[in-house]
């Protein structure tokens, strides 16, 4: 085709029709990577804190429960950033 031509009507529908398919494949694959992202995140939030709960109930909260919820903060502190930098 040389330049200024436009399509004709059939092939300008296949065009329209398979960019619009790519399209909403990457959106598609967008949302479903930041979903996984997200549940990966409150899941280990969730288990974190349940694992803490039980720990204070061992241990008491003493300095020794203080260092185990700081040795469990630090690791939710980075995947709740690496999270929320990775979906943005």
């Amino acid at each position: 085709m040389t330049e200024g031509t436009t399509l004709p009507l059939p092939q300008a529908l296949t065009v329209v029709t398979t960019e619009h398919c790519a399209l909403q494949g990457a959106r598609s694959a967008t949302i479903a990577d930041s979903s996984s992202r997200a549940a990966l995140f409150l899941s280990s939030v969730s288990g974190t804190l349940l694992a803490l709960s039980l720990l204070s109930t061992a241990m008491g909260l003493g300095r020794a429960f203080l260092g185990a919820v700081l040795a469990a903060a630090l690791p939710l502190i980075f995947l709740g950033v690496a999270t929320f930098v990775r979906v943005l």
